[in-house]
């Protein structure tokens, strides 16, 4: 990846990022009246739901829907692509803002409320994308049952398995982006195998027990042109790095492979470092 600006499709479903500085877009989103119509929606739902749970459940379920409502707007301002009004009103679109919000509703204790709104403003982008919309539809019903750790984990697994730093030259620069993402990777560092386990029950993941050869050194040696082993690491303060191929060891890493859903899941989480990934690069 090249962090922050065009997003490059490259082979193996990796993904790599070019770095231009930060982003800064306007005048996009939802209009007035748009945002009016989504709040009727969450009016509707609420009175639909709500009423077959005991006061203090219904006022949670009524703050968690106004967090989503809240984050969603923001995502909608910020997007890169002007928000179809069309698509917001098909019953797909509805159907998915209604996935969101009973999801949040429900669980938000441990929802990631952020990621959920980001997924439905993509969603609502993906007009003209009809396999990137049938996943973000996925990602939306399934991502309010995961915990940090788990959305972490997904994050963590492409981050290693399957991307590049465009331009990286040398081992002290691939050591700088690794600490720079690590705050992404903390959740899940620690994550158990029943959640592991879980996650594959969920669809996210598949585990080859046959798949546990540690080649973590040898592909970035293959993709970078430069040696990374346990000596040039010696030689230089690799902390980050070194924690990394813990986390790959330990976390039996080399065994997971995500599904398409569970991709889509762990590139949401790593684009909060790197701005310029693009979902449609990966799944079309």
């Amino acid at each position: 990846m090249m962090l922050g600006g065009q997003a490059q499709a490259v082979s193996d479903g990796s993904t790599a990022i070019q770095s231009s500085g930060p982003l800064t877009i306007h005048n996009h989103g939802f209009s007035a009246a748009q945002v009016g119509e989504v709040s009727t929606l969450v009016d509707l739902f609420l009175k639909a739901q709500l009423p077959a749970f005991e006061a203090r459940a219904q006022k949670i379920a009524e703050e968690n829907s106004a967090k989503l409502l809240e984050a969603f707007i923001a995502h909608a301002a910020k997007s890169a692509i002007p928000l179809s009004g069309d698509e917001f009103s098909k019953p797909a679109g509805q159907a998915a803002f209604h996935s969101a919000l009973a999801g949040v509703a429900l669980h938000a204790d441990n929802a990631d409320i952020d990621m959920v709104a980001a997924a439905l403003v993509r969603r609502l982008d993906s007009a003209n994308e009809p396999l990137l919309k049938l996943v973000l539809d996925s990602v939306i019903a399934v991502l309010p049952k995961l915990s940090a750790g788990h959305i972490s984990f997904l994050g963590l697994v492409h981050y290693l398995k399957k991307l590049m730093i465009l331009n990286v030259e040398k081992l002290a620069s691939l050591e700088a982006y690794a600490g720079w993402v690590m705050d992404l990777f903390e959740a899940g560092s620690e994550l158990s195998g029943p959640n592991v386990q879980y996650l594959a029950g969920l669809g996210l993941l598949t585990v080859n027990p046959v798949s546990n050869a540690d080649q973590l050194f040898d592909v970035l040696t293959t993709s970078y042109k430069f040696p990374v082993n346990e000596e040039q690491l010696s030689k230089l303060d690799t902390k980050h790095i070194v924690r990394l191929h813990d986390m790959y060891v330990r976390l039996q890493i080399p065994m997971v492979y995500p599904t398409i859903t569970g991709t889509a899941i762990g590139l949401l989480h790593l684009k909060r470092k790197f701005a310029g990934i693009n979902l449609s690069d990966h799944i079309a």
